[in-house]
């Protein structure tokens, strides 16, 4: 070699090790990742269908990196104060989200102003779509839909419900127009002392997705009346569907995981494998049978696909309950 040959060469060698791609270290950071701790942040309070996600995936992500992931609660504003503190850090990928329809979509649909934008966001995987219960308290004095929804016209102002987040607030709401009957709504923080109200008989009737009110129909604390499906579940095959009813009723609601949406490709890929890894675990099985969700492995693109699905969806959804923006 002479030494043109050798200078070009050496200069080319300098300029590869400089913008990483001799040494792959840009690559090697991707390929690398999680090289310390992570945590995910879930915006709705602990007991709920997130809470439960998230930390079945923390395990997931430990198990699969050696990295343990912190989950950290940080409930308020319908999703809004974890969803914003999750947007508002370094997009490096060791700050997630558990998102949900609700933070994702239907906040947008139902309030004026968030302390967030969610397209600033980038959702790397869905763990699955959830449908919601119609919960009563055991003793009530209707067993049936048909029964309380005669209940409801004959006590118009005695009805209420509860709502802790979008998506309990928009399934009773298209309950109750399809059902021609008012519900008294009345928000609560957290599912917890809603359930807890509920029990007592303070409330007439929640919508909670199966997630999260799967321990309560299993221990006899509150009863199904019915599922949001459009037809009865495989798990719960005694409980009717809304749809039995009214044709067509169908409500679903999705749980997911997002970053900053400028957290680098690579590092979405990797997490979005961790999403699938997670509902494919063999280990993580029997505890996602309960909960009745449905789980599906979505590549990136797909994902992106499907929230903009539902996003027609849920914007379908906020006409037929006629909610207009707060």
């Amino acid at each position: 070699m002479d030494r043109r040959d050798f200078t070009r060469a050496l200069g080319l060698s300098t300029l590869a090790f400089g913008t990483g791609i001799f040494t792959g270290s840009a690559a090697h950071a991707a390929t690398d990742y999680p090289t310390r701790n992570a945590k995910i942040i879930c915006p709705f309070a602990p007991g709920g269908s997130g809470d439960i996600s998230a930390r079945l995936f923390a395990e997931h992500f430990k198990a699969a990196t050696g990295q343990p992931l912190v989950v950290e609660n940080r409930a308020g504003a319908s999703g809004g104060i974890g969803t914003a503190a999750v947007q508002s850090t370094d997009p490096d990928g060791y700050t997630l989200l558990l998102s949900t329809s609700s933070v994702l979509i239907a906040n947008e649909l139902f309030y004026k102003t968030l302390p967030y934008d969610p397209r600033a966001l980038a959702t790397v995987g869905v763990v699955g779509s959830t449908v919601m219960f119609m919960l009563v308290q055991p003793s009530a004095p209707y067993k049936s839909v048909a029964e309380f929804i005669a209940y409801a016209k004959a006590n118009p102002k005695d009805v209420t419900s509860a709502h802790f987040n979008t998506s309990s607030r928009i399934g009773a709401a298209i309950f109750a127009a399809r059902a021609g009957i008012t519900l008294n709504e009345i928000p609560y923080k957290d599912v917890g002392q809603a359930v807890t109200d509920l029990i007592a008989g303070r409330l007439s009737v929640i919508f909670l997705d199966t997630v999260a009110g799967a321990q309560h129909v299993q221990s006899g604390s509150l009863k199904p009346l019915a599922v949001t499906s459009g037809q009865r579940l495989q798990l719960y095959p005694d409980v009717p569907a809304l749809a039995d009813t009214f044709p067509g009723l169908e409500v679903l609601a999705f749980l997911s995981v997002s970053v900053p949406a400028k957290t680098p490709a690579d590092i979405q890929e990797k997490l979005n494998q961790l999403v699938i890894g997670t509902i494919k675990s063999r280990e993580l099985a029997p505890r996602f049978a309960p909960l009745g969700l449905i789980m599906e492995p979505m590549s990136l693109a797909e994902v992106n696909a499907f929230v903009d699905r539902e996003r027609s969806r849920w914007t379908e959804y906020v006409k037929i309950a006629k909610i207009q923006k707060e």
